[in-house]
């Protein structure tokens, strides 16, 4: 399931590419368009991978490979514990931080602050979801845009996307370690790379 996801965010991306979105977005801050195509690249291949930092569960220890430790088979059910997604956290995080110099910190902290708290108290356990801790994709995005465009009308692009990935990561990923008893964590991957993929389009789009 993850990788049919990623496949169809490849063609999206290719689309975007085809009709020059990358690079008349990003230019402004700095970023050439095939280090966009690049990251956008590595942030969908990368969301297939999880490295685990903290599992819990009983059992025999098993060996394990290069493909058991950082692939999470979707079809089996994830050992409890927390995972952070190289896809849908890492990379996202590193290109907010970076957008973060080149912003006014005051509206940028402050939508992220909010998504943050939205995020947090939306985020939930459902075993509908895969039993596993998720958070509505449109509700954090649409605050995100909202704040954005409230605090920064004249260039709201480089602020909705730091609200919208960071406000996620932290809001319904770091927040929540306390809850990785009731249900497995990916920070940025399953039940969360789906919204902060969106956030990408999106942003990719302003």
């Amino acid at each position: 399931m993850v990788l049919f996801s990623a496949l169809i965010y490849l063609v999206i991306a290719l689309v975007l590419v085809h009709f020059e979105v990358f690079d008349f977005s990003l230019t402004k801050y700095g970023l050439p368009g095939w280090i966009v195509v690049a990251g956008v690249l590595l942030m969908l291949f990368g969301s297939l991978v999880d490295i685990p930092l903290a599992i819990r569960g009983r059992g025999r220890k098993k060996k394990k490979d290069l493909k058991s430790l950082f692939f999470v088979n979707g079809r089996k059910k994830a050992r409890e514990g927390l995972y952070l997604n190289l896809g849908g956290a890492i990379i996202p995080a590193i290109l907010s931080f970076y957008l973060l110099s080149q912003v006014s910190l005051v509206p940028a902290l402050v939508s992220l602050f909010i998504v943050i708290i939205l995020a947090r108290f939306l985020s939930g356990v459902s075993a509908l979801k895969g039993n596993w801790l998720h958070l509505s994709a449109f509700i954090p995005l649409l605050a995100a845009l909202g704040l954005a465009f409230l605090l920064v009308p004249a260039n709201p692009a480089a602020v909705f996307y730091i609200a919208g990935t960071l406000g996620v990561l932290i809001g319904a990923g770091l927040l929540n370690l306390d809850r990785i008893r009731e249900a497995p964590l990916f920070i940025g991957g399953r039940g969360m790379f789906h919204g902060i993929f969106i956030v990408n389009v999106v942003f990719l789009l302003l």
